[in-house]
Formats: C-alpha cells, sequence, structure tokens
C-alpha cells in the first residue's frame, strides 16, 4: 500500500484500513527501527510511540524498492487483487474523512491521490 501512495505523510488511519492495527503498528516499528520513516507526526507530542502516529514519511529510494519488490513477486493476478483492494480502501477513507468533515485530512490526502 505505501508504494502506491505519495511518500510524504502517509497516514496511518489508511493502512490499518488494509491491515489491522497490530500489523501496521509492527511494520511502522520495523521501519523505523531501520531509519526507513521520517518527519514522523504524532496523535499527541507527549507519548511519542509508534501506537501514537497520525502519520509518517517514507524516504522514496524505500518507496520505489518496495514496488520493485512487489510487482517482482506477485503474479498479475495477485497484484491486480492488491491493487483492487488499496484502491477500495483509499476511497473509504476519503468517504469516512468527509463524513467526519475532516478538511485538514483530505486536504493532506491530495497529495496521494
Amino acid at each position: 500500500m505505501v508504494a502506491l501512495l505519495d511518500s510524504q505523510d502517509i497516514p496511518v488511519e489508511l493502512l490499518e484500513l488494509f491491515k489491522n492495527q497490530y500489523i501496521v503498528a509492527q511494520f511502522l516499528r520495523h521501519l523505523q527501527k531501520n531509519s526507513l520513516i521520517t518527519n514522523i507526526r504524532y496523535k499527541n507530542e507527549d507519548k511519542k510511540d509508534i501506537n501514537n502516529l497520525t502519520s509518517f514519511s517514507i524516504h522514496r529510494s524505500t518507496q520505489v524498492n518496495i514496488l520493485a519488490n512487489v510487482i517482482e513477486s506477485l503474479s498479475v493476478k495477485e497484484r491486480q487483487r492488491g491493487l483492487s483492494t488499496a484502491l477500495s480502501n483509499i476511497q473509504s477513507y476519503i468517504l469516512n474523512q468527509i463524513d467526519l468533515e475532516n478538511s485538514a485530512g483530505l486536504k493532506n490526502f491530495i497529495g496521494h491521490c
């Protein structure tokens, strides 16, 4: 999913639509441990841990490598299914932001479209 988005200000909530909160937190821990994410934003600046993230940025080269690996390792059908799921989750995220009247969330997401 992160390989299909703009590398800047990726909303954690969007990833949690794709995979459950535990898997997303584990994924982000691994990225952070290996210094592969930057510009981390927290819901509460006093509590700086993975479970308190709102968004993060990923190095562009890391993103390119993830996408290349996904393309190489998946069959055409698996890629189509993954892309369909990703697009469905993006649509759900946008509709949820509209329902919440979260204009800041929508404005931050425009770069991903």
